[in-house]
């Protein structure tokens, strides 16, 4: 515990590096694989998008990734809708000289008090949880020019991640 605790407050620091690149796809695919043993065996887990590089560090990326499909998996997993298999889907899309990560799932959504505190660091509400995840993603969006931000969706919750284009 206290391990990841201290490699969330490293990554929630750790600078920007300027030249590095990635290619979405790849990262996606490794976390993908990576993350497969502790996400649930039932869960439906979806990516769309076109081939492109990204002006953020693969590190990076795949940080961000990580925290988003950790929570969304264990939001899908616990309330999905009645008949239906948790389900998570990852989607990228080109906006100019941007990108525009969303990652849904089709869990019981986020309660509206605590939309606002998300994203504050050590906030956390999920059992076992150190309230970095969220603010870390933040903090690596923000330090490439992007943004991240939560809303509901019809069903479930949705996260954006606003990156830069290579």
């Amino acid at each position: 515990r206290l391990d990841e605790i201290l490699t969330g407050l490293l990554e929630y620091s750790s600078p920007r590096a300027k030249s590095a690149r990635c290619r979405w796809l790849d990262v996606f695919d490794r976390v993908a694989k990576l993350m497969r043993p502790d996400l649930p065996d039932n869960l439906n887990l979806t990516r769309t998008g076109p081939e492109v590089e990204l002006a953020v560090p693969g590190t990076h990326f795949q940080q961000i990734l990580i925290n988003l499909l950790r929570n969304a998996a264990r939001a899908a997993a616990s309330a999905p809708p009645e008949g239906a298999r948790p389900a998570v889907s990852v989607s990228l899309t080109v906006l100019g000289d941007t990108v525009l990560l969303a990652v849904a799932d089709n869990g019981p959504g986020i309660p509206l008090d605590l939309l606002p505190q998300l994203f504050v660091p050590f906030s956390s509400r999920s059992p076992g949880g150190t309230g970095l995840g969220l603010a870390t993603v933040r903090r690596l969006a923000e330090l490439y020019g992007g943004r991240a931000w939560a809303e509901n969706a019809p069903r479930g919750a949705r996260f954006l991640v606003e990156l830069p284009l290579a």
